[in-house]
Parts: C-alpha cells; sequence; structure tokens
C-alpha cells in the first residue's frame, strides 16, 4: 500500500512514452537477425527486456547501469521457486547484495537531490500515510525501502516477460486472431486479459496461516508458512464455460481470473504490466505482418513452482 499511488493506471501512464521507446527500440533491433536467419527469438530479444528495461526506467537506472540491473534481475529470480545449488545460491545472494548496496546509494542521494520518481516516494512515504491506526508515525527505514524495491525488481520483471512469450505464442497458435487484432486493435486489452487468464506467469504464492486450521485432512498450524498453488482457478468451467482451457479472448467473464492475485493481496504492478504488454502489442501488430512459430519450439518453460517462464519462443516474422 506504501506504493501503490506509484502505480495506478493514472500513475503508470507517464511511463509509457519511455516504454514504447524501449519497444520500438528492440523490435528495430531484430534487423540483423532477420537478415541472417529469418527468425527472432522472442524472449531473448523482446520479452526479457522489455519489462527489465522498464522498471529501470521508472527507477531511473542509467543505460550505463543496465547491465549490471538486468543481472540482478535475473540471479535474483534464479532462486525462486526451484531447485538451485549452492553455488547459484551464493550468485543469488552476491547479486541481492549489489542491488542493495546500489540503491541504497540511490536513496541516500535522494534525500540531498529529490526527484519526480519512484525512489524519492518511497523515499518520503511514512507509515501513517497508509495506516491511519499506526501512531508512531515514521519514515521507512533503509531495509524496509530495500525490501520493496527487491520486490518491484523480481515481479516487475520476470511475470511480465512470461506472460509476453506465452502471449506471443498463443497468438502464433490463432494466425486468425492476429490478423484480427490489426484490424481491430481496440481488442487488445481483452486478449491480453484471456492471455492473464489462460496462461498466469505466477501460479503459487507464499502465505502464512494466520490461525490453526485444517485442509484435506491436513492440519496447520498458525504461523506455518505454506505455498498456495491457484493457477487451475483460471480453468475453473464454472466460471469461464466448457471451453475454459482453451484460448479464447471473447468468452464471457474474462476479466474474472486472479493472475494478478485478489482482494488486498493484488498485485500492485498490474497496471505497469498491463500497460508495458498492450504497448507491446499494439507496436508487434502494427510493425509485424504476420508470423509462424518456428518448428523447434519446444514448449519448455523454466523450473519454477512458483513462476511459469518459457525458456523460448523463436518465430519467424514477415515484417510490415
Amino acid at each position: 500500500r506504501l506504493v501503490a499511488r506509484s502505480f495506478t493506471p493514472a500513475a503508470v501512464a507517464r511511463f509509457e512514452p519511455a516504454v514504447r521507446a524501449i519497444v520500438t527500440e528492440l523490435i528495430d533491433g531484430w534487423a540483423e537477425s532477420l537478415a541472417s536467419t529469418g527468425r527472432v527469438e522472442f524472449m531473448a530479444q523482446f520479452a526479457n527486456p522489455v519489462p527489465v528495461r522498464a522498471v529501470a526506467n521508472a527507477l531511473n537506472v542509467p543505460d550505463r547501469d543496465m547491465k549490471k540491473f538486468k543481472e540482478w534481475s535475473d540471479l535474483t529470480a534464479s532462486a525462486i521457486g526451484t531447485d538451485i545449488s549452492l553455488d547459484g545460491l551464493l550468485r543469488s545472494e552476491r547479486a541481492i547484495n549489489e542491488f542493495q548496496r546500489y540503491f541504497e546509494a540511490e536513496l541516500d542521494r535522494r534525500r540531498t537531490e529529490p526527484q519526480d520518481d519512484l525512489l524519492t516516494h518511497i523515499l518520503t512515504a511514512t507509515i501513517e500515510e497508509d495506516d491511519p491506526e499506526v501512531t508512531d508515525r515514521r519514515p521507512l527505514d533503509m531495509a524496509e525501502m530495500l525490501r520493496i524495491l527487491q520486490m518491484i525488481l523480481v515481479a516487475g520483471n520476470e511475470t511480465t516477460a512470461a506472460l509476453l512469450g506465452d502471449l506471443m505464442r498463443l497468438l502464433g497458435e490463432q494466425p486468425d486472431e492476429w490478423a484480427r487484432l490489426q484490424r481491430e486493435p481496440e481488442r487488445i486489452p481483452v486478449v491480453i486479459e484471456e492471455a492473464l487468464r489462460h496462461a498466469s506467469p505466477n501460479g503459487a504464492i507464499w502465505r502464512v496461516a494466520a490461525t490453526d486450521t485444517e485442509l484435506g485432512g491436513v492440519a496447520i498450524p498458525a504461523g506455518s508458512r505454506v505455498i498456495i498453488t491457484y493457477m487451475s482457478a483460471n480453468r475453473d468451467e464454472a466460471v469461464f464455460g466448457p471451453d475454459a482451457e482453451e484460448f479464447r479472448p471473447d468468452r464471457e467473464h474474462v476479466n474474472e481470473h486472479i493472475a494478478f492475485g485478489f482482494g488486498n493481496h493484488y498485485c500492485l504492478g498490474a497496471p505497469l504490466s498491463r500497460m508495458e504488454t498492450r504497448v507491446a502489442l499494439e507496436e508487434l501488430t502494427r510493425r509485424v505482418q504476420s508470423f509462424r512459430l518456428s518448428d523447434d519450439n519446444d514448449g519448455a518453460y523454466a523450473p519454477s513452482y512458483f513462476l511459469r517462464v518459457p525458456t523460448r519462443v523463436t518465430i519467424e516474422p514477415v515484417m510490415a
């Protein structure tokens, strides 16, 4: 809640020109691989860099530090929801430490050089602004600010990259839908919602049991850490109809998915993710006349019981 106001649809609209410039630059960058192979590895050449560069822009990370920022994002996410070697875990922890040192220095700089950016908002936020029942009015301490930034780093990058990759795969499997989007670009938002429902980027989340309870005959004491998996809820036939397993943007109740959570735990970055994906699809349908999925796509996903990120989506586009 402390940073939610920075991620409302109105607030993220100010980032849209920068996101559109990023998307345009990345599509322009396909020229070399198209000339040599006629193919584009969509995850590496588009889906992964779009959100990481967009989040970096929101945090005012300069271009010279983009490579480090991307490494921090990748290494931090590599330890989430998967088996990892000790060496891999150490690399991830080093990345987290480097990330924290970098942004600790940036936050300190904002104390004397405030800017109209997310870092300055986090720095000036106080607890009582969002919870009137709290009487000890105080700013966030450094550890709290760094935890918020780390959440933005991972949640803002991996899930949107996964959404973009699966969306392109789904549209590649339904070329008529691509042609229809070019004729009816106003349908882009509903296509994004159906992709979120059908191919939810995040399928599980950690929670702490608030009270003693029992589920499926298993006792769960208060204070226990539990993993809640909810991806199947977005394929619920009682809500989405008997064809819930299919990708069909025109279905009823398409907006009733819980890909971004629900209620108090709704993802604060959802408006940013939707905006990035909408801008990406607007530019892709304008610049790419048609495309097919390469035959060597294997449909593999990175190993994780939290995130559902395609490892590769290779396309063969015909540029407009």
